[in-house]
């Protein structure tokens, strides 16, 4: 677990740098800018969290092999799924709305 949180570390900030290098080519409104903007940045963040606690308390009974099949306690559980549903609940609405974004653009050049 170790391990996986640094990897997600490397991971979720090499998206967060391509998301930057490609943030202008967005075109979305103000409003949906802002939701994607801290939509990523806690999404990434709270992967980092969410493993990372994982890790420290032999948690993580939803990540299956990197787990190894440890279970923590009730309350450590409960953070670890909350984070993990979160974020990806919370990546799904960067996703799109940058493809989205992506797609205005290209249709109004």
């Amino acid at each position: 677990m170790g391990v996986s949180s640094h990897i997600e570390g490397i991971l979720n900030g090499m998206f967060l740098i391509i998301l930057g290098l490609i943030w202008n080519k967005v075109d979305l409104s103000n409003k949906w800018l802002k939701i994607t903007f801290w939509s990523a940045v806690y999404g990434t963040f709270a992967n980092c969290f969410g493993i990372l606690i994982a890790a420290i308390f032999n948690a993580g009974k939803m990540l299956g092999i990197a787990a190894n099949g440890q279970e923590g306690t009730p309350v450590i559980e409960g953070i670890v799924t909350f984070s993990l549903i979160s974020l990806s609940i919370a990546m799904l609405v960067v996703s799109v709305a940058v493809l989205v974004g992506l797609k205005h653009k290209m249709k109004s050049s």
